[in-house]
């Protein structure tokens, strides 16, 4: 379980540095350009709420790409990022001091929210999942899918859609 968990955060972090990456350099494209670039248009992007119960790495991806549409600094991202925070991820408001930076922002964020957090929730609930009698197969399988990317969070998409496959055959009602 350890080595599984140290994969996983392992996985999580290339991930993390790969996206700061890609950042990077679309913010120097943007720089050579002379400010043109994703937010040198005039459509802004505005980013969802985020309220804790859904995927804090698909939301983070979302305000992420808006920012970078926006072209937004660091510091009106915090301010951004703080403006979007509804019911539970709100409270994190109370725990940040009010100069943080948007990374001390994000880094309260990803503590308590993270999918990995998580993982072995969301890996029970994959387990016990059955399909509810007035749910279609295309429902169920969709919401092992879903779950399965959460329980299985950093391992191989090869592996984690066999493990989805293998729950969607065990939970199904009617065999």
């Amino acid at each position: 379980m350890e080595q599984q968990t140290r994969h996983l955060r392992e996985g999580i972090e290339a991930t993390r540095r790969e996206l700061e990456a890609q950042l990077a350099a679309v913010e120097v494209r943007s720089r050579r350009a002379g400010g043109g670039g994703p937010g040198a248009n005039s459509t802004t992007v505005k980013p969802l709420k985020f309220d804790g119960a859904t995927s804090w790495a698909v939301f983070h991806r979302q305000f992420e790409a808006a920012a970078v549409q926006n072209n937004w600094t660091s510091n009106e991202k915090a301010a951004h990022l703080l403006s979007v925070l509804q019911g539970k991820a709100a409270d994190i408001v109370h725990t940040v001091p009010a100069e943080a930076k948007y990374e001390d922002i994000v880094g309260a964020i990803q503590g308590r929210f993270v999918d990995h957090q998580l993982a072995a929730a969301y890996r029970s609930q994959l387990t016990a999942r059955v399909q509810a009698s007035s749910e279609t197969l295309q429902e169920f399988a969709t919401a092992v899918k879903q779950l399965a990317h959460r329980a299985l969070v950093g391992l191989p998409v090869a592996f984690i859609q066999t493990e989805a496959a293998h729950s969607f055959i065990n939970g199904i009602r009617d065999r």
